[in-house]
């Protein structure tokens, strides 16, 4: 047997992420390691049979591949991109919840007029700061927390929507929406992303409230992630919590939005350490932060057992700020 068939290369387990027609139950497919060799990272519902139904599925593969290694998580419940809370609890539970002065990493954040205008209560997580390139600076979170899910073929966010920091009606507007990548139904994406410029009334400040005790950022550097990478999260929801890559590269094919689902590429699968929570729903956003404080990625779904983040790098072009 040849020295590939033995021990696959990443180049074919990322070939076999891209195209397997995965069952219905696996809920996503990435990159790991297992005894420093690439290996599958498989998420499927609990109580599935994961590796008889993707081995099944991918026979083809299966025989190129005969001594593919797989850890398999099962996990409750759909992967959703939860943003959207019922009222009382938009209510303050953390620090981060607050009126806060600086405004910081971390802070919740609203689109108080696309709330307005389809009645619905959304909040989030601003995760990160970010040089625009007309001058000022930017705040970065998902679209579907600034930006109201906007996809190719509808817009219920616009230019220019005031970004509240806490919430409308009792926060303050720090910022505007200034731009945002669509969300597809149809197509993978590979961010879930947008920006919105700072007033240049509001004073902000690059690092976390001194509660956290984490590493300030600083000037915003990028890091890409990597499997066995320990990362944090300062999220308004869950607050600072901390947590393993345990896949990168991963494909998502079902997110739950308001408008549907869409599937996902490219995605970043974290872990809470020692089995703890590393997110929870109003902490979409939240920028995910190497233990140096640079910037890996940006949650955008969990379920309760796993979160799922864009890499920094991908969620930057596409918005294009790096090129």
């Amino acid at each position: 047997m040849s020295r590939g068939r033995e021990h696959p290369a990443r180049a074919d387990l990322a070939a076999l992420i891209a195209h397997a027609p995965l069952p219905p139950h696996v809920k996503a497919l990435g990159l790991t390691q297992r005894a420093r060799r690439p290996a599958l990272f498989v998420v499927t519902y609990a109580g599935s049979r994961a590796l008889s139904a993707l081995s099944s599925a991918e026979a083809p593969l299966r025989a190129a591949l005969p001594e593919v290694p797989m850890v398999v998580r099962e996990t409750p419940g759909p992967l959703r991109a939860a943003s959207y809370l019922p009222r009382a609890q938009g209510e303050a539970l953390t620090p981060e919840q607050e009126v806060l002065d600086p405004v910081v990493l971390g802070a919740q954040i609203q689109n108080g007029a696309a709330d307005e205008r389809s009645g619905g209560y959304g909040v989030g997580t601003l995760g990160a700061f970010y040089p625009a390139p007309e001058g000022g600076t930017l705040l970065l979170s998902n679209n579907h927390v600034i930006a109201a899910e906007n996809t190719p073929d509808e817009e219920h966010a616009r230019v220019g929507d005031p970004i509240y920091q806490a919430q409308r009606g009792r926060g303050r507007v720090v910022a505007r929406l200034s731009a945002w990548v669509p969300l597809s139904p149809t197509a993978p994406n590979r961010a879930d992303i947008a920006s919105a410029a700072l007033l240049p009334e509001t004073v902000f400040e690059n690092a976390f409230l001194p509660p956290r005790g984490r590493p300030a950022p600083g000037a915003t550097q990028l890091a890409a992630p990597r499997v066995g990478q320990r990362v944090f999260k300062v999220g308004r929801t869950s607050g600072l919590t901390f947590g393993t890559v345990s896949a990168v590269g991963a494909r998502v094919p079902r997110v739950a939005y308001g408008f549907g689902s869409a599937a996902f590429e490219g995605s970043v699968i974290i872990e809470g350490l020692n089995g703890s929570t590393f997110s929870a729903p109003g902490d979409s956003g939240s920028g995910i932060y190497d233990l140096k404080g640079r910037l890996v990625g940006f949650l955008y779904a969990g379920d309760g057992t796993i979160t799922l983040a864009c890499p920094a790098r991908a969620s930057l072009e596409a918005l294009g700020l790096l090129r």
